[in-house]
Order: C-alpha cells, then sequence, then structure tokens
C-alpha cells in the first residue's frame, strides 16, 4: 500500500538552475543574461543558422519581449512587471532531464548553463493544469494537492513560495513571486480533535540560488534541509474538508501552487506546430533545443523553415527608412483615435475623440499636444509633452518629470488659452496610461509577425500591422514599410487594448495638405 499520506516524491527529481534575470548587467555586475552576446540565446540562433534554418533572432527577442533596457519603466514610470524567468526554469525542472555535460554541435560549445537556459525559455510560457491561489484558510488545499501530485502521480509541484509583501505607502500588496520547484515532502500528524489534525510539513524544493552551469539541486531555502510549514486540517488525512495556517506559516506560506502540463502533451502540440505548446511565443523552439541537449546537429524540418518563415525575420529596414529612423516625423503629423476608459467602479465610458499631434521641437525632443475633442474641434485641455527625438522616449528633459511640459487650457465660449504647469494634470489624466505607452514600442515591430487590420475609418484597404505585448495589454503598430502621403502611419499604434484603456486610430495626417 502506498505511504502517500505520510511522503511522497516526484518520480522525476527537480534540479536546479539560473534564473535568468530581466535586468541587464548594467543594473548590477553579477546579472548573466540569456540576451548576452555569447549567450544561450545567441548561441542557438548561430546553431540555427549552421543547421540551415532562418536565423530566429531570438536573442535579440528576448530583449523586446522582456523589456531588457529598462525602457518599460522609464517610459511609464511604473515599476518593471516582470523580474526573470523563475517560472520557466521550475516548470524544466519538473518536466525535463537535467543537462549534466557540455555539448559541442556544429562548432559551437553549449556549456550546462546554455542548455538549461534554452530548456527554461521553452517552458517559460507553459500551460498549467492545476492553478490555485492559497489564503490563510486554504491549508487544506495545500495539503491535498500535495498527495495528489507528488505523493500519488508522482508529479512535480511548483510553489509561488513568498506572501505578497504589503506596500508602506499604499498599505496594499505589492505582487512579487518567486517561484521553487517542490518534489518531496513528508506529513507528521498530531490528532487536534475529532477528525481534526496538526500537520508539520517538510517540502522539498529546488532553488535557483546558483550559477548557470551548476548541475544538482540544490535546496531552498537551506541546502541539504527541507521548508517546514505548520498547519491545521479538519476532515480525513486525504482530503481534508478545510484548514488553516498555524505557527509561524500563518505569515509564512506559499501564495500560490501551479502545476505545467504533462510533457507529452505539450511536445504534441510542437510536433503539430512548433511553438504551439506555449502561451506567449518565443522563437527558441523546444525541438531544437533537444538536438541541442543530444549533442546533434537537427535535421532541417519544413514545418520549422515555414514557423520561422512566418515571423517575417527577412524584414529589414530600407535605406531610405534607416537615415530616418525611428520613423520621420514632421509638425503638423496628427493622429486621431476613439477612446473609451473604465472608471472607478469598472464601467466603460462612451468612446470620445483625442488629438495627438506634433506641434514643435525643442533642442534634442519633439513636443506633442494631447486632448481630447469637444463639439466644434475644441480640445479644452491639451497636454504637452516632450518626447526624446532619437529614442523616442519621454524626454529628461522636459521641463517636469515624465516628459510633462504644461497643459493649455481654452474656453469653449472665448477659445482663449490658459496654461497650467501642475503636472497632477497630466498624471490625473486618463490618457496618461494609453500615451506614455507610446515612444518604446516601434522599435521592437520588426520582430513580430505580420497582420493584416482593417480599420472601417481609414476605408477598406488593410493595414499590414504588428501585435506587441505591452505592460498592460496588447498594442497593434502599422509596419515600419507602411506610409501614407496623407501623413506617417509609422510613427503611432492603429489600436490598444490595455487594462483600463481601449483606443482605435480613426483618422491621420498632416495638417495643411
Amino acid at each position: 500500500m502506498s505511504d502517500y499520506l505520510n511522503r511522497g516524491e516526484a518520480t522525476h527529481p527537480a534540479w536546479s538552475g539560473y534564473w535568468w534575470p530581466m535586468l541587464t548587467n548594467r543594473d548590477r555586475s553579477d546579472y548573466i543574461n540569456l540576451y548576452d552576446d555569447g549567450g544561450p540565446l545567441d548561441k542557438y540562433d548561430q546553431y540555427c543558422v549552421a543547421c540551415g534554418f532562418p536565423n530566429p533572432r531570438s536573442k535579440e527577442f528576448e530583449g523586446w519581449r522582456h523589456f531588457a533596457d529598462k525602457r518599460m519603466e522609464e517610459a511609464t514610470g511604473f515599476a518593471a512587471f516582470w523580474w526573470g524567468h523563475c517560472n520557466g526554469w521550475a516548470a524544466a525542472s519538473v518536466l525535463e532531464d537535467e543537462p549534466t555535460s557540455p555539448r559541442e554541435v556544429c562548432g559551437i560549445n553549449f556549456q550546462v548553463g546554455d542548455q538549461k537556459g534554452l530548456l527554461t525559455v521553452c517552458h517559460n510560457g507553459d500551460p498549467v493544469d492545476i492553478i490555485r491561489k492559497l489564503g490563510e484558510n486554504d491549508a487544506h488545499l495545500f495539503h491535498s494537492t500535495l498527495i495528489q501530485s507528488i505523493g500519488k502521480e508522482k508529479r512535480g509541484l511548483i510553489f509561488d513560495t513568498k506572501l505578497d509583501p504589503i506596500d508602506p505607502q499604499t498599505g496594499e500588496p505589492r505582487r512579487e513571486v518567486w517561484n521553487y520547484p517542490a518534489y518531496r515532502y513528508q506529513f507528521d500528524y498530531s490528532e487536534a480533535g475529532p477528525n481534526t489534525w496538526d500537520v508539520t510539513a517538510q517540502v522539498w524544493f529546488a532553488n535557483d540560488a546558483v550559477m548557470p552551469n551548476f548541475v544538482g539541486v540544490k535546496n531552498w531555502p537551506i541546502d541539504e534541509r527541507p521548508k517546514v510549514y505548520a498547519y491545521r486540517i479538519v476532515g480525513s488525512k486525504e482530503y481534508p474538508q478545510s484548514g488553516y495556517w498555524i505557527g509561524g506559516s500563518r505569515l509564512d506560506h506559499p501564495d500560490l501552487m501551479w502545476r505545467p502540463q504533462p510533457l507529452s502533451v505539450q511536445n504534441e502540440a510542437e510536433a503539430r506546430s512548433p511553438g504551439s505548446s506555449q502561451t506567449n511565443f518565443h522563437p527558441t523552439l523546444r525541438t531544437l533545443v533537444y538536438s541541442i541537449v543530444a549533442g546533434e546537429k537537427a535535421t532541417v524540418s519544413q514545418t520549422v523553415v515555414s514557423r520561422y518563415q512566418s515571423l517575417d525575420l527577412h524584414w529589414v529596414v530600407t535605406p531610405e527608412e534607416q537615415e530616418a529612423y525611428p520613423p520621420a516625423l514632421q509638425v503638423g503629423d496628427f493622429w486621431r483615435y476613439a477612446v473609451t476608459t473604465q472608471d472607478t467602479i469598472g464601467n466603460w465610458t462612451r468612446p470620445f475623440l483625442i488629438h495627438v499631434e506634433v506641434v514643435g521641437w525643442d533642442k534634442n525632443d519633439w513636443v506633442f499636444e494631447v486632448g481630447a475633442i469637444h463639439e466644434g474641434d475644441i480640445i479644452p485641455e491639451r497636454h504637452v509633452l516632450y518626447f526624446d527625438k532619437e529614442t523616442r522616449m519621454l524626454s529628461d528633459a522636459s521641463p517636469y518629470p515624465g516628459g510633462y511640459a504644461y497643459t493649455l487650457r481654452q474656453d469653449i465660449q472665448t477659445r482663449a488659452f490658459v496654461r497650467s504647469d501642475d503636472p497632477a494634470l497630466w498624471e490625473n489624466s486618463p490618457l496618461r496610461r494609453l500615451l506614455t505607452q507610446v515612444p518604446y514600442a516601434w522599435d521592437r515591430a520588426g520582430m513580430e509577425p505580420v497582420n493584416q487590420v482593417t480599420l472601417r475609418a481609414l476605408g477598406r484597404s488593410p493595414i499590414a500591422c504588428r501585435k506587441l505585448a505591452v505592460a498592460k495589454g496588447v498594442q497593434t503598430w502599422a509596419d515600419h514599410t507602411v506610409s501614407s502621403p496623407r501623413g506617417n502611419l509609422r510613427g503611432m499604434f492603429l489600436t490598444a487594448d490595455l487594462d483600463k484603456v481601449s483606443a482605435q486610430l480613426i483618422d491621420f495626417g498632416h495638417k495643411n495638405t
């Protein structure tokens, strides 16, 4: 008879791997990144070319997709929302065999850390078959899921092991995720009443506080020792009906538990369509990574070639565009959008129009005016923003932080303007969330698949575009090669679907044309 009520261990042992941070080594000298020159993704790109595949440009993709140069934080003022690949490593750790020795393929040396890094990327968007938040009264779910997954099914289970800290300024939880894979447990029970048990649970987690080439398992939080949790459950030991954390575990217990889908399920999806097993596509494909880990040159597959070609990886900036890159702007260029926003109680407003216009320049910056259009083409409140000409990010040279210069308020009756220098007018505007995510995105556009979008207000001809993930949703951008005598389509987005703002381009052009 199985002893899963007291102990359990996954058939596939977890292994420790590096967490591959988002931030660059410019931020901290000890950071090692997937997108480093000579790093895992650089070597992967070289390997693909050596095998006869198109260059997937996975190294560049990683930087673009995860905002490695901190453009997100600098452009929006929001702290970076994604810090590393602990989720990808944790999933790979419970599913894949551990690489233990270097491999040389096509003259390229893949160290253990390179192989683990590539497996981490392949599993960074794994679909899950278990995911559950663990609150203060959910200790019974923690208990029964450990029994089911590790004890009965012999499958590893992943936990966000730390509760979100409370922000001292807002008093609200600040979202943090620390994923560690659990591969073994042991329970000790003491009777606390009829069908009531106090449980001391020892859980063995693999740690990612190792260097990339580390081989084996180092336990979290202390090597060679399990993490200990205490809780009370009511009901049977196998299927408790309720439970809650006790002692020090009240403030120190997992915040979330999850488990990736079985490897066989994911790899069947990969065989049908490379990259399709992932909820967030990455051009580092699992079948090619498996060849690297096996020390083999991959056989050229038309399925993979077609997948890479569908990414339009031969996209280039023409000499004319390169000379004017970032996309050329002129004073008088304007864009208009239909916008809806979500109010404080969750209702969406009726659509209203905003006008974005290039009105001038100041040394190295373009000057934009942004405002909502009212009857008679009046814009009662125009926010003036500075954007750096070279980077198109909100300019540090602006009079106020976040690119803000001032606000012009127009009297609807007299049409006279009054200037205000209060940055709170822009900080509290619903347009800030929409427009502050504009400047950094278009230089990533060459990596995303080309789609076609038809905007009814702009005619029936479809527009080549690329869909880009941003902090709080998705933007659709005109491809770099799309322009028009009416103005510049390449300099602004076509649509945006964010958490509290939605917008669609309805007009663009150049004033006086």
